[in-house]
């Protein structure tokens, strides 16, 4: 069983979606939800930033990204780190600061 938990920060990057691009990215946390491997692809080292352990989802035409981390347990916690626009790599540049706060 998994459950999605949105780190601090997550909720603004939510907030900043246009209402289509967040209804969309709401639906793909659910998925994660329901299967994290199957909606999900490993990510490794983004523009020389370390985000190994950590995975992407594509939305919105590939356009956005849902990154997120596994915690192992009794119930899988999906932690979600960033949501934003690929574009510039913004969305890992994001990740990758607030893992290393």
């Amino acid at each position: 069983m998994n459950q999605i938990h949105l780190i601090k920060d997550v909720e603004k990057d939510l907030d900043l979606l246009e209402d289509e691009i967040y209804n969309e990215a709401y639906k793909y946390l659910k998925l994660l939800e329901e299967n994290y491997e199957k909606y999900s692809l490993p990510l490794y080292d983004m523009d020389g930033r370390d985000l190994k352990g950590c995975r992407k989802t594509y939305f919105c035409n590939a356009e956005y990204r849902i990154v997120s981390k596994l915690e192992n347990g009794v119930i899988n916690i999906i932690n979600v780190i960033a949501v934003g626009k690929r574009e510039d790599m913004e969305v890992y540049k994001t990740a990758h600061q607030r893992l290393n706060k």
